[in-house]
């Protein structure tokens, strides 16, 4: 019985081209951009290729101290992650690190870098590909050691895409040896550096600074106890200027909940605006779709009023028009991953998604095959039972 729904829905399909083209064009164009919103928000929030403990991550990025009137947001210091946040018992692994832009010359040009200063902790927990070399151990790290790690971008740009590992680059007016280089991660140029080079904000004595750090838990469950522990350590912290500030608070977050606050306050909320924002957006053509598929369906009246003559049931034939639905909001939903992967490809070329995103991954394919079969049938539920209920005597005559 379904194999024949299959075969009538296929012949349907091409019944009349005109329905098909606009209920496609509406399909695909809906469904593409909640694919890209979806994929937009995985390479935020999920774990990827280069970042595969994210799921299992908390980052203390940001600090607060209470003056006798407010709490006054600051980034913590290299100084106080060290002291309160590195001896954490709860977590298996902490890592510091910073990021900031800097310039510096090579062969007589001027460039432009993301600099990151970070601990050895910090290529366990990342999972970068190195196209040559590796990265620095804790020893180099300890020890101050002048090395480097670059990026394919700067390897193609400033040495003409030959071997660079064992050269020289002057960075901060001190030489590096370069000793690896990883696959790009953005279109920008890519520098790490041991962080124990940053001597000027190593030397910081005060809570705010321009360090973060990254805590993986043993497992997802961990993470209120590392978050409990934060807390704990805080309010037992010695305040440094007692004089103006009195308590300091530790700003945990996951990676969830640090897109959250982002771009508004609260977990809840943002996904509860995400969510009604998808829902709403599907609604708008799922409205224009039913009533090209009320349009199509009395087209058919006649074919509906034989099949009920012939004993045919209001769930049979409310089932037949539903997988029918359903098949070309599947047709269109293909359609739509390949519009979003050629989408997503400039957007990465725009730096709007991370080069190495995995784009269509298997979280983001099982979300729009959910999308998919809801739109199916927000669109296909309503035309389906009035078709059901369709007057048999009237069908015939039309």
């Amino acid at each position: 019985m379904f194999k024949n729904y299959v075969k009538i829905a296929w012949k349907v399909l091409w019944r009349n081209k005109f329905f098909t083209f606009v209920s496609l064009f509406g399909i695909s164009l809906t469904l593409m951009t909640v694919i890209i919103l979806i994929v937009l928000i995985d390479s935020k929030v999920g774990n990827s290729s280069i970042d595969p403990y994210r799921s299992r991550s908390v980052y203390v990025d940001k600090i607060e101290l209470l003056s006798p009137d407010r709490w006054h947001p600051y980034t913590p210091s290299y100084y106080f992650l060290d002291k309160y946040v590195r001896p954490l018992k709860t977590p298996e692994m902490v890592s510091i690190h910073a990021a900031m832009m800097i310039s510096f010359f090579e062969k007589e040009k001027k460039y432009t870098a993301d600099m990151n200063y970070t601990d050895g902790n910090y290529w366990r927990l990342m999972n970068y590909n190195f196209e040559e070399g590796n990265a620095y151990k804790d020893e180099e790290v300890a020890h101050a050691a002048p090395v480097v790690v670059i990026n394919e971008k700067m390897k193609r740009d400033i040495w003409g895409g030959q071997s660079c590992v064992g050269k020289y680059i002057e960075i901060l007016d001190v030489k590096h040896r370069i000793i690896g280089v990883v696959e790009n991660t953005s279109t920008s140029y890519m520098i790490w550096l041991p962080l124990t080079h940053d001597v000027r904000d190593l030397r910081n004595v005060k809570y705010d600074g321009n360090y973060a750090a990254t805590l993986l838990a043993k497992n997802e469950g961990d993470i209120d106890n590392i978050k409990a522990e934060l807390q704990a350590v805080a309010s037992r912290a010695e305040m440094i200027d007692p004089a103006r500030y009195s308590k300091v608070r530790i700003i945990a977050d996951t990676s969830m909940e640090k897109f959250a606050r982002s771009i508004g306050p609260g977990k809840e909320l943002v996904m509860s605006v995400i969510i009604s924002f998808m829902i709403l957006f599907m609604l708008i053509p799922a409205v224009n779709l039913v009533n090209v598929n009320i349009s199509r369906i009395l087209d058919r009246a006649s074919e509906i009023g034989i099949r009920k003559a012939f004993g045919a049931s209001s769930k049979r034939l409310i089932l037949q028009f539903v997988v029918e639905n359903i098949m070309i909001t599947l047709f269109g939903g293909l359609i739509s991953l390949v519009m979003a992967g050629i989408m997503l490809q400039l957007l990465k070329g725009m730096n709007f998604v991370p080069v190495t995103a995995n784009l269509i991954n298997w979280r983001v394919f099982l979300l729009s095959i959910v999308t998919t079969l809801f739109f199916a049938l927000l669109s296909g539920v309503y035309p389906a039972y009035k078709m059901s209920r369709m007057n048999v005597v009237d069908a015939l005559k039309n």
